[in-house]
């Protein structure tokens, strides 16, 4: 089977770092979820059970998770509307594996492996470039959740579009 093809190319300007409380997020969304990953486990990464969708209507749509798996490699395991609506299409059940920056645009990979090994948020602005020449600016944060053995089993992140 056929999937359709991305709308998506790559992405322009890309900008990760750390969150700190110097960030100055430019999306109420992102700025939004942020505070409530820091407040969750009082500024640790928190199990991911204490994550309740219903707690977060406002930004369901800009919702996704993925998975660490224990061979290093993660599973795109959600994705929202809003979310599939940014890249064309939905990526859920998708593997990101070493080298494959050309699917995703960038060292998607290298940076969630970052996410995990330093346990805590990054907050990442860019733009997508669409083959249709549209292109989307955005600001997303991607946050580690734990598992009940302490280990970061998931990233769970809010992306926004931004108005420039």
């Amino acid at each position: 089977m056929l999937s359709r093809p991305s709308a998506f190319s790559q992405v322009l300007d890309l900008r990760d770092t750390p969150v700190d409380g110097d960030t100055d997020f430019q999306s109420r969304a992102v700025g939004s979820f942020y505070r409530w990953w820091l407040e969750a486990a009082d500024g640790l990464p928190p199990n991911r059970r204490l994550f309740d969708v219903t707690e977060h209507k406002g930004v369901v749509g800009k919702l996704f998770l993925v998975e660490a798996q224990n061979d290093g490699n993660f599973l795109l395991k959600l994705h929202g509307e809003e979310v599939i609506r940014m890249f064309g299409r939905n990526n859920t059940g998708n593997l990101v594996m070493p080298g494959d920056g050309s699917e995703y645009g960038h060292a998607l990979h290298a940076y969630y492996t970052t996410v995990v090994t330093e346990r805590r948020c990054r907050i990442c602005t860019g733009t997508l470039s669409m083959f249709d020449r549209s292109h989307i600016a955005f600001e997303s944060v991607d946050c580690p959740f734990v598992d009940d053995s302490g280990r970061v089993s998931a990233i769970i992140g809010v992306i926004d579009k931004l108005r420039r």
